[in-house]
């Protein structure tokens, strides 16, 4: 790998949130990321839903919305016990059975809700965090502009339910 003449240099002020917010310590702020640009904005670690505990209230106590190819379960929870909106996606065995048809459906919807969770983030959600899974239950695999109008309904139902239930 060939660098520039003087060398690798640190790049400041990047346009999305860091690992660490050294670079820009304002855009890792989740209330900030309304005003950047949609493509810009990464998946990090911290909105996967990853808690044994979590992922267990949020199929006893959450809320279930069918779509056409993916059930929608949420459950809000107090801001102070997760900064962002976690998201879980599955794709069951049974079925998908090809491992690589399973992971083309979930690197679509996992790229759809990146381009897409401003939505929730530019809503008035201020005071909790949403838990979300997307559980799939198409027989088939979905194209990624259809899979993308799916995501971004299920995420405007969200933000007018928050907003009907104020």
């Amino acid at each position: 790998m060939y660098w520039p003449a003087g060398g690798r240099k640190a790049v400041k002020n990047l346009p999305y949130p860091t690992k660490s917010g050294i670079n820009n310590p304002g855009h890792t702020d989740p209330s900030m990321w309304h005003s950047l640009k949609p493509e810009s904005r990464k998946f990090m670690k911290s909105e996967r839903l990853c808690s044994k505990k979590l992922i267990g209230d949020l199929f006893k106590r959450g809320e279930v919305k069918k779509f056409r190819d993916f059930r929608l379960h949420s459950l809000a929870i107090p801001r102070d016990q997760s900064e962002y909106h976690q998201v879980l996606i599955s794709i069951p065995a049974r079925l998908i059975k090809k491992a690589t048809a399973r992971n083309t459906i979930r690197r679509r919807l996992r790229e759809s809700y990146r381009k897409n969770k401003f939505i929730l983030y530019s809503g008035q959600i201020k005071s909790f965090s949403y838990l979300l899974a997307y559980v799939y239950i198409s027989n088939y695999i979905v194209i990624q502009k259809i899979l993308e109008e799916q995501v971004i309904a299920s995420l405007d139902y969200l933000v007018k339910k928050e907003k009907s239930s104020l």
